[in-house]
């Protein structure tokens, strides 16, 4: 009975001290992994040059804003008009496939207008909550 309390300690002592070891070495390896929840769409600025094509970015998110680098989704976008009964602008694709949970299109703008492009999941692991961004297009700061 001493004999089997003796081992008990020094096998408790040893795990925990493993476990100390590979925890300092690689906290990494322990860490939650990121999963998607939303689309994000993002503009390098809300008011677009009339005749600049402009890059938009498209992002598999979790609700921290963490990206999620495992997202290889179809995407679908669309321009909603608000200036006009139809939108003007063009998008250079209206489907995007995510790479690595990032996707880029452009939108193209020559008449000034109001637009809001909405992101839509299509295709993937999980469904992912849509968003949109409202664009300016040469309407207002220059």
């Amino acid at each position: 009975m001493f004999l089997r309390g003796y081992i008990s300690r020094r096998a408790i002592v040893a795990a925990a001290l493993v476990i100390s070891v590979v925890l300092s070495i690689s906290p990494t390896l322990f860490s939650p992994t990121v999963k998607a929840t939303k689309l994000l769409v993002v503009a390098p600025t809300s008011f677009i040059d009339l005749g600049e094509p402009t890059e938009l970015t498209l992002k598999a998110i979790d609700e921290l804003g963490n990206l999620d680098a495992d997202r290889d989704d179809l995407v679908e976008l669309s321009l909603k008009p608000v200036s006009y009964s139809k939108a003007m602008a063009e998008l250079s694709s209206t489907s995007v496939t995510l790479r690595n949970g990032i996707g880029h299109v452009h939108i193209l703008g020559n008449v000034p207008e109001v637009v809001d492009v909405v992101a839509t999941w299509r295709d993937g692991r999980s469904p992912l909550e849509s968003s949109s961004v409202r664009l300016f297009i040469g309407i207002g700061e220059e």
